[in-house]
């Protein structure tokens, strides 16, 4: 592996994200997958990406500590209604804005709500709803957390949308992780917090060994990625204080979606088909 820090100097933009550039015309991979012409590409994308397609490799999964909901239409109109207020308003989520949704969505929510959760819908987590991701600890936490994202509102066309409650985990930022798959192999690796700088004195040597954990668990699972057609992905994954590497999730391709390449610059990105070594950036 070839393990470098993140060039402060270099002007270049960084953690891209290009739809518009890379398109079907000019990619296979992205031909293979769009081929409905009443959505756009990049709903055509996400919805290829959804966690009902991979909840199977969660770690929760088939556990007391994952809990999944499919959203009815009522709820998933009034999920989206809602959204749409605040956006154009910038109101505040009210109590009474609970009143529309199903006594269903409501029982599953105060029933399943793991007293500190973490909740993401098929294609998106509510992380960017707030300014710092947080657990949520009542309904009205996650109702408001769900319809404060401008970025979960856009993937609200689909309307096979499952609701995912699980606990809250306390991960160690300097150990999280943005594992970039091509070809069915692990091209480059960067930190997952791009805008922060972990600088204790043994960071190189513990993101080797981390480098080295993701390694191994990608060897031992890739036969289930190439078996959902994931050859090109992109995974989020953590190291837990007991060194076992954990998903969060699974994400479209880099430059293709809103998944971003984190560290790297994009003509680092257009060289890792031809790169023997892992390509790993930390700062």
């Amino acid at each position: 592996m070839d393990i470098k820090w993140f060039d402060e100097d270099d002007e270049r933009e960084f953690n891209v994200n290009n739809i518009d550039k890379y398109t079907p015309e000019n990619n296979g991979w992205l031909r293979s997958l769009c081929s409905d012409d009443t959505k756009t590409l990049y709903e055509q994308i996400i919805m290829s990406y959804g966690m009902n397609r991979w909840v199977h490799l969660h770690p929760n999964y088939n556990t007391p500590f994952l809990s999944m909901y499919h959203i009815c239409e009522k709820d998933l109109s009034a999920l989206k209604t809602l959204a749409s207020i605040r956006r154009s308003s910038g109101r505040n989520f009210k109590n009474s804005d609970k009143d529309n949704f199903s006594y269903e969505l409501i029982t599953f929510l105060e029933t399943h709500n793991q007293h500190g959760s973490f909740v993401r819908m098929s294609h998106k987590s509510t992380k960017d709803g707030f300014d710092k991701l947080r657990p949520l600890y009542t309904v009205e936490d996650i109702l408001d957390a769900l319809t404060s994202s401008v970025k979960l509102l856009k993937t609200f066309v689909d309307h096979n949308q499952c609701l995912f409650v699980m606990p809250w985990t306390n991960i160690d930022p300097s150990r999280e992780y943005r594992v970039f798959i091509i070809d069915n192999r692990v091209a480059a690796v960067s930190q997952q917090h791009c805008y922060t700088s972990f600088s204790y004195s043994d960071r190189v040597e513990i993101v080797r060994k981390d480098v080295d954990l993701i390694l191994s668990y990608y060897e031992n699972n890739r036969s289930k990625y190439i078996d959902i057609g994931y050859e090109e992905v992109t995974l989020d994954l953590y190291v837990t204080y007991d060194n076992e590497v954990r998903l969060i999730e699974c994400n479209p391709p880099t430059l293709w979606c809103a998944s971003g390449s984190s560290l790297f610059r994009e003509h680092e990105i257009l060289l890792w088909k031809d790169m023997n070594l892992v390509d790993v950036r930390i700062r």
